[in-house]
């Protein structure tokens, strides 16, 4: 399975005369899940600086060059030994575990010539908004709807707890935006849904597109499937900052959607500067959420500026978050064509793997 990774330009690049095309995404690197190897789809006439030559070099060239640095002076020793390279994890508290375990196997090759290190730095937490979660509660107690859209894990878990409250009815039909989502919801066993639906790409213009107006069963159509309000209405619970892409592609095709603003994702304030000085100095910053990267922009700004503009690179979950990156006017912005974990680590390795020599920092 190939997957394509992108880059995204800033609004300052595509106004340089060096860049002709009104494209703010660049398709830079081919990769496949059965093979490390890497290839990059960068056209030849792009400036050098935005290339990315990603492919791993062999193993035993990587232990030809480990012995040759074995016998450099202990200045060049000293030098290899500080290689250390900084990741940022930015998700909200507690949710971070995941890709601080698949950085942790990175920092485990022996083949690496560099060290791996963490730094949990949460920019956004949730805040429920309980009056909006007992409609909720109310709503799954009185009325079946024909859909129950989730989107992300925290949608997921203010809507497991309002279900458990109303008593866990029974034969749901929920859809989901992509896997993560799914995972952090009861389980079918536990749940008893009646259907499961996860669009072709997790993205919510996507859902919306393909979520099914009628339920089927197979290859059948199911009895209730007559064209009146009651079952073409959708409950989506969800953060009071998520866009109205979902809704209003919902009511293009017909639903009928009742939207709960049931939490907010709000930006952590209390970082210290020390933090913050750690963190815009790091190879790689993490973005999961349009809201962390804002929050990024706001409390590291003076400090970048300082910096001279240079910037880490930032490595997003998917494309939603990497358009925010592009609005806050951030360079070296990479995100894969498919949003999800494995994906988001996949270009997180990538980016490590880097030399500093080749990255865009965002300095003409």
């Amino acid at each position: 399975c190939t997957k394509v990774l992108y880059h995204h330009r800033t609004k300052r690049e595509m106004a340089s005369s060096s860049y002709t095309s009104s494209s703010i995404l660049r398709p830079v690197v081919l990769f496949s899940k059965s093979s490390s190897s890497l290839s990059s789809s960068t056209s030849t006439s792009q400036p050098a600086r935005m290339k990315m030559m990603m492919k791993r070099r062999p193993n035993a060239e990587r232990r030809q060059q480990h012995a040759n640095a074995s016998s450099s002076s202990s200045s060049k020793e000293e030098e290899k030994t500080e290689k250390t390279k900084v990741v940022v994890l930015t998700r909200e508290a507690g949710k971070n575990e995941q890709m601080r375990k698949i950085l942790a196997s990175i920092d485990e090759d022996k083949d690496n010539e560099f060290v791996v290190e963490t730094l949990e730095m949460p920019l956004v937490e949730s805040k429920r908004n309980e009056e909006e979660a007992k409609k909720l509660v109310d709503l799954l107690k009185s009325k079946t709807f024909r859909w129950i859209i989730v989107t992300s894990p925290e949608a997921a878990n203010v809507f497991a707890k309002a279900w458990a409250d109303a008593g866990k009815p029974e034969g749901l039909n929920i859809g989901t935006v992509g896997g993560g989502t799914t995972r952090a919801l009861p389980t079918k066993e536990e749940m008893k849904w009646a259907r499961l639906f996860t669009p072709s790409k997790a993205l919510g213009e996507v859902l919306a597109e393909e979520l099914p107006l009628d339920i089927i069963d197979g290859d059948n159509e199911s009895s209730n499937s007559e064209s009146t309000d009651s079952n073409r209405e959708v409950l989506y619970p969800c953060s009071k900052k998520a866009a109205k892409t979902i809704e209003n592609g919902l009511s293009s095709r017909g639903f009928i959607v009742t939207r709960l603003n049931t939490y907010s994702t709000e930006q952590v304030t209390n970082i210290p500067k020390e933090v913050l000085e750690r963190a815009v100095d790091a190879s790689v910053v993490t973005f999961g959420s349009p809201s962390a990267v804002k929050a990024w922009k706001s409390l590291t700004l003076e400090l970048l500026e300082e910096r001279g503009g240079k910037h880490p690179t930032y490595a997003c979950i998917g494309q939603t978050s990497a358009n925010a990156c592009e609005d806050c006017e951030l360079p070296d912005v990479w995100h894969p064509e498919d949003p999800g974990m494995e994906g988001w680590a996949e270009v997180v390795k990538l980016c490590l793997e880097q030399d500093e020599s080749e990255k865009w920092r965002g300095v003409f």
